[in-house]
């Protein structure tokens, strides 16, 4: 080979190693990029195309679950969909618990059972021996999901009961509350309202959370019980 083509051989294998470094850089570069797997932010142009993501937090799809029903045979959070719900995470033993009680069977009767329903979450080891007497001498008839081994409590990161999320027709985390609260008073009425009455605006535009005198969106309220 003479030194012309040699030098041709050599700027042609150059560029070739060139280009193999950029198509590798572009596949580093867009692996390690955070806002590649970072959620789009609620109420943005994008999130409003975007189906929700299952999360724990505000604005994120709850996720998915099935338990065992108080009164016989088993229900999925999908049954649930198309309503809005308060999930009520609680045990029998807990204090607060029974006191937040009465206001959320009130709450239960507030709207059409077609459009909210209250589902109460038990972590009680003893499961429905425990729970069928205290629902009775309660006299409490929403539905209750029997959690035994806390499996969907940590699912949804419950860490101290009473915890509560409202969550919309479409499934997604509209408020978290942690302790007990008063579902009797006109600001929760009023929050339960707004949700049943948005049926035709999209979930993905979240408002932000109004103050309570016992707790505050995705903020811990006061009086948590752990």
């Amino acid at each position: 080979m003479d030194w012309a083509g040699r030098n041709v051989y050599l700027m042609r294998w150059h560029f070739a190693m060139w280009g193999w470094g950029v198509v590798m850089a572009v596949l580093v570069v867009g692996c390690d990029n955070p806002a590649a797997t970072s959620p789009v932010p609620v109420g943005t142009t994008e999130a409003a195309t975007l189906a929700p993501r299952e999360g724990t937090r505000v604005g994120f799809l709850a996720p998915a679950f099935s338990l065992d029903r108080l009164d016989g045979g088993r229900s999925s959070s999908t049954e649930f969909r198309g309503k809005v719900v308060l999930l009520n995470f609680w045990a029998t033993w807990c204090g607060p618990c029974r006191a937040e009680m009465p206001s959320l069977e009130a709450l239960s009767h507030e709207f059409p059972s077609q459009d909210f329903v209250v589902v109460g979450i038990s972590s009680d080891y003893e499961g429905a021996q425990i729970v069928q007497p205290f629902m009775e001498s309660f006299g409490l008839t929403f539905p209750i999901l029997l959690d035994p081994e806390m499996a969907v409590n940590d699912r949804f990161e419950v860490r101290s009961i009473p915890s509560s999320l409202v969550l919309d027709r479409q499934g997604v985390i509209r408020y978290k509350f942690f302790g007990a609260m008063d579902w009797n008073t006109p600001k929760n009425r009023d929050l339960v309202r707004s949700l049943v009455t948005e049926s035709g605006r999209s979930s993905n535009t979240v408002p932000a959370p109004p103050r309570h005198p016992s707790g505050e969106g995705d903020r811990p309220a006061a009086g948590d019980a752990g």
